[in-house]
């Protein structure tokens, strides 16, 4: 193999919502940038990965850092509400912090998808980073959208995840990192009015959420 890859000069991965073209069904598509680089959907047993070769080279080298943080955010979407998993017989237990952050800006969110992905305002983003921080939650993904006319538009540039290895840290220490990351990216965004943005948020149990 000849070709350097070079993370650097790549944008990072996004995640999309989407259907798979004649059907109903719900996939995730798996942006860089302008570029479709995969898909995660449902094959009938579990959530799968597909990966599209590039035209240029003949193969995609994706980091597994940011796959991981996509399938994060895919697997949810893309497994059926009534699918049989390993952890069906493990009720989950919401986090009282999560339950404190629901109740304060579930009224909020400007759109919900039918999955019940909330989309918030610029204004509303900041000060929903600046509560997770004082409630010890962590914001793991943050995705940009435009909405219009009730139609979201995915913008696959405005995406960030920040998950990392929260054991490396205090959990307290991990949240201050994340949250900052979260907040530091979400400032550059463009500042028209049509710009909503989705969060993934994980407890100090290692669940994570879609906000």
């Amino acid at each position: 193999m000849t070709d350097d890859y070079d993370a650097e000069e790549e944008p990072p991965l996004s995640a999309v919502e989407s259907t798979r073209e004649g059907t109903d069904e719900t996939i995730v598509e798996i942006w860089r940038g302008p570029h479709l680089v995969g898909q995660v959907y449902w094959d009938g047993i579990e959530p799968v990965v597909q990966i599209f070769d590039d035209r240029r080279t003949g193969y995609n080298l994706l980091p597994m850092s940011e796959l991981a943080n996509v399938m994060v955010v895919a697997e949810p979407i893309v497994t059926p509400d009534d699918a049989v998993t390993e952890d069906d017989d493990e009720e989950y237990e919401e986090h009282p912090a999560t339950t404190e952050l629901v109740a304060e800006f579930d009224s909020q969110a400007v759109h919900r998808s039918e999955g019940g992905e909330g989309y918030f305002t610029m204004t509303v983003a900041r000060r929903f980073i600046d509560r997770c921080t004082d409630l010890e939650l962590a914001v793991v993904n943050v995705e940009g959208f435009d909405l219009a006319d009730g139609e979201v538009r995915a913008r696959p540039n405005l995406f960030g995840s920040f998950g990392g290895n929260p054991e490396a840290l205090e959990w307290d220490e991990y949240v201050e990192e994340v949250n900052e990351r979260a907040a530091d990216l979400i400032k550059g965004w463009p500042k028209r009015d049509t710009v909503v943005v989705a969060f993934r948020v994980q407890e100090p149990t290692g669940e994570s959420f879609v906000a």
